[in-house]
């Protein structure tokens, strides 16, 4: 059932006076017809199809919905001479004044709100002000098919009470338990189409935020952003398209980083960067805890980054990581960029997995033939690893390269599975370029044409599978030892111990026709078990993926469990600290 069609009862704001001429002002008549749901216990506030200008904005108390007629028939218009700080629509608690007593279950849907930014004059007001709809502690409480577009600060702001950018500390009264489902963001004047501060457990799903060409973007503005102070935060399933960023994780030098954050099936078209996951403020480092940490990205896809901003960088990235410890990448496309659409990670960034990134149609056409689709920067953080990464076109330059300037600063660095082929004017250079001398390091199976070598690496301490693997550079292979599989198994399981550190390595590991139930594949030795059971993630010669029915137990044991006879090989790729 469309939004359109699909039955609704509440009051209907006409039969207070409300006009849809696009020239009355509505708000009084929108205003008695929400006082009049308050006085019989809270309902929807309806508004049939038309425009309806507002003076100022709505506010929206506890227990009050506000629905229109659907996204392409109703729209509320905020008037060219209202407030500098007004949204269009808000809750009734949203007085820009700290405080913790959230509005409860409310409901707008089913409209379009119009901030009329070009014709209104901006000023610097306390947040959370000049947006299209900003709820500021509000819980439990839906945004689902709707339009923002014009906001001049932002069309959709999810957020505290008030802001806080200028300490660690999260603000006073998040909002929580926010879903926001089918939303449209078109053209904001300064800032972003979605976004969230301080606030948690927030879903964006299904929603979309477009830039359109009328008017300029400003390097300020992202389609989707989670900002300081959020937790908790999923979205899935969205779209955005002309941005200076797509989606955007982070937190201002001096304020507090968003944290826990997942983007899943996300696609961002013709911006100037993709995924952008960045904090550079300082970490007080309490109890050894990182700030900004734990993000993933699942399935997502950038294509074509060509969005020239003015004042921005001229790179052209898909992926770019600084200042945060824990970011999981799964499953990264990247398609038709070929001035760019590379992945940086730098600045203090650690603990950044990267599996199974493919570009295609990207990376071809660089002047510069030394900037690589993976860029360890000089002052990236500890503990990476980078599993099948994979050019299914030629590319201008190498697959992975880690700066010369982090000697002494990145430790444990582990690439496996690294495939692609250069263009001519990349021939020069190898695949895999290992600047800097690492701290440990270990490289499995690099498959590459075209390159005048596969690897090239300066330091000592680390380790690289020669079985299949061209390299130069004074590195030492004799670092892995095998372990012994059963009887009846072929493949290889190894591992290197470098510090305090153990990587497992597993190619090709195949069992015997008939093997069922769990299973024991190897033994570590004393001193390279774990604190706690690892789950593998296992790559299948059938190109299938699973993750944790091969495990590593904190006694050592390598097992895994089989649901049916299979004879397929498997390899699998995984660093921890050994206990102690």
């Amino acid at each position: 059932m469309t939004p359109s069609t699909r039955p609704v009862t509440g009051l209907d704001a006409r039969l207070f006076g409300a006009r849809g001429d696009g020239v009355t002002d509505s708000l009084p008549a929108i205003t008695a017809a929400i006082a009049a749901a308050v006085a019989e216990g809270g309902g929807l506030v309806l508004l049939a199809a038309g425009t309806y200008l507002v003076s100022d904005e709505i506010k929206l108390p506890s227990g009050i919905g506000l629905a229109g007629a659907g996204q392409t028939a109703t729209t509320i218009l905020l008037a060219e001479d209202a407030p500098a700080a007004a949204c269009v629509v808000t809750n009734q608690g949203n007085t820009r004044v700290a405080h913790t007593a959230p509005d409860r279950d409310i409901v707008v849907r089913d409209l379009t709100l119009d901030g009329n930014c070009w014709n209104r004059p901006d000023a610097v007001v306390q947040e959370p002000s000049r947006s299209c709809l900003a709820f500021a502690c509000v819980e439990d409480s839906r945004i689902e098919n709707i339009t923002v577009r014009n906001g001049l600060l932002h069309g959709i702001d999810i957020s505290a009470s008030v802001y806080n950018d200028a300490t660690l500390t999260y603000a006073p009264g998040p909002s929580r338990n926010i879903t926001i489902d089918n939303a449209t963001a078109i053209d904001t004047r300064v800032d972003d189409g979605i976004t969230t501060h301080h606030s948690e457990f927030v879903t964006i799903q299904n929603s979309q935020a477009i830039k359109t060409s009328a008017h300029a973007v400003l390097w300020t503005q992202q389609g989707i952003e989670v900002d300081e102070g959020s937790r908790d935060i999923v979205v899935q399933n969205c779209y955005v398209y002309g941005w200076a960023k797509g989606f955007q994780v982070k937190g201002h030098v001096t304020s507090r980083p968003a944290t826990r954050v997942i983007l899943r099936d996300c696609t961002v078209d013709h911006c100037s960067l993709g995924f952008d996951i960045d904090w550079q403020g300082t970490e007080p480092d309490t109890n050894g805890a990182r700030l900004a940490s734990d993000v993933i990205l699942d399935n997502c896809r950038t294509r074509d980054l060509s969005q020239v901003v003015p004042g921005y960088w001229p790179e052209l990235y898909s992926l770019f990581v600084r200042g945060y410890d824990g970011v999981t990448v799964n499953d990264l496309l990247i398609e038709d960029t070929p001035t760019g659409g590379g992945i940086y990670v730098g600045k203090a960034a650690s603990n950044v997995s990267l599996n199974r990134i493919v570009a295609e149609n990207s990376y071809s056409d660089l002047t510069d033939t030394v900037r690589p689709l993976l860029w360890y920067a000089a002052d990236v953080g500890n503990f990476h690893q980078a599993h099948d990464v994979l050019t299914r076109t030629p590319i201008n330059g190498p697959i992975v390269w880690v700066a010369s300037g982090t000697t002494g600063q990145l430790k444990d660095l582990h690439l496996s599975y690294i495939r692609g082929s250069a263009t001519t004017a990349a021939a020069a250079t190898h695949a895999v370029v290992l600047a800097a001398s690492l701290s440990g390091f270990s490289v499995d199976r690099v498959l590459a044409s075209g390159y005048s070598g596969n690897i090239t690496a300066a330091g000592s301490d680390g380790s690289v599978d020669t079985t299949d693997t061209a390299y130069t550079g004074p590195i030492a292979p004799a670092a892995w030892e095998a372990l012994t599989l059963p009887t009846g198994w072929t493949g290889q399981v190894r591992y290197c111990k470098l510090g305090a550190d153990v990587t497992v390595l597993l190619t090709a590991v195949t069992p015997p026709s008939g093997v069922t139930g769990t299973v024991n594949i190897a033994q570590l030795p004393q001193g390279c078990w774990p604190a706690f059971e690892i789950p593998l993630t296992v790559q299948r010669s059938d190109g299938s993926t699973t993750t944790g029915a091969t495990w590593i137990s904190a006694s050592g044991l390598i097992r895994g469990a089989f649901t049916s006879a299979t004879t397929t090989s498997y390899r699998a790729v995984t660093t921890f600290p050994a206990s102690a």
